[in-house]
């Protein structure tokens, strides 16, 4: 049975409790998970994104005009969907509907909140989009971090685009199962500079046992992920739904204790055609 239909039988607390047992076991292997987030803008990269033949993650914009097709793609693909929530940044990018602000109430900030999720089917877990200013309001936080345990069995995952965010402690400290991103794969959206953090997102899971990362449905980045996703299993590493590392990373916290920015030994030669 998947994991993602493991998930919605059982819930994360079960599984939880499941994949501890399986550590201690030994059973673990390296994993990464990838995150495509900023889906359901256009149709066709979400398109391309949903034929990847691996386990990623679409992380879907409300109120876009594909949001909801695409969410219905990405579930019969056997893909997990997520919410990418519109969150305020320092630089006053606009957000669009469904945004989430540090001037909303607690009671309006709720209902946005779960507005946005209604418009998204099958959604399994949240990150935030942009959100530099808002993840380091620690009031802000509390007040969505609760609102998503209330939920039915979500997840959380800091998208980190301050390094002065608190999503993460908030959400830990409230019980919701978190975790945060290590990189982004696509900041500069050319391929080589792509396959480098790809390498590097390789290298990190087999440091510290997991590795997140996250992109978007750029031209350059869904071809380099064709390229070097049927490449991993000769690595030594699996890509997992972000959901299992999620609860990995929970029940180990040793999963997520390097620095996903400083030396990697081995990184730039992962991929060179000698190793392969």
């Amino acid at each position: 049975m998947a994991w993602t239909a493991l998930q919605c039988r059982f819930g994360l607390g079960i599984l939880l409790a499941a994949w501890a047992a399986l550590v201690v076991a030994g059973q673990a292997v390296p994993s990464i998970s990838l995150i495509i987030d900023d889906v359901g803008y256009t149709l066709a990269p979400g398109l391309r994104v949903v034929a990847l033949p691996a386990p990623l993650a679409c992380s879907i914009i409300p109120y876009t005009p594909y949001a909801a097709q695409l969410a219905e793609a990405a579930h019969r693909a056997n893909k997990e969907v997520m919410l990418h929530v519109p969150m305020e940044s320092e630089d006053g990018s606009p957000l669009g509907p469904g945004g989430l602000t540090h001037a909303m109430a607690h009671a309006e900030l709720s209902r946005v909140l779960r507005a946005d999720l209604a418009l998204v089917p099958y959604v399994r877990g949240v990150n935030n989009h942009m959100g530099s200013l808002l993840t380091k309001d620690a009031t802000v936080m509390a007040w969505i971090m609760a609102e998503l345990k209330g939920q039915d069995s979500l997840f959380f995952i800091d998208s980190r685009t301050t390094p002065a965010t608190v999503a993460l402690d908030t959400a830990q400290k409230v019980g919701l199962v978190a975790t945060r991103r290590d990189l982004f794969l696509d900041n500069v959206p050319e391929a080589s500079a792509i396959r480098t953090q790809f390498a590097r997102l390789v290298a990190l899971a087999r440091l510290q046992g997991t590795a997140v990362g996250i992109a978007h449905p750029r031209p350059a980045t869904l071809a380099v992920l064709a390229d070097l996703l049927p490449r991993l299993s000769g690595l030594g590493v699996r890509l997992a739904p972000i959901s299992e590392t999620v609860v990995r990373r929970a029940s180990n916290p040793e999963l997520l204790a390097h620095n996903p920015y400083g030396a990697l030994p081995g990184a730039d030669h992962i991929f060179d055609k000698k190793a392969q």
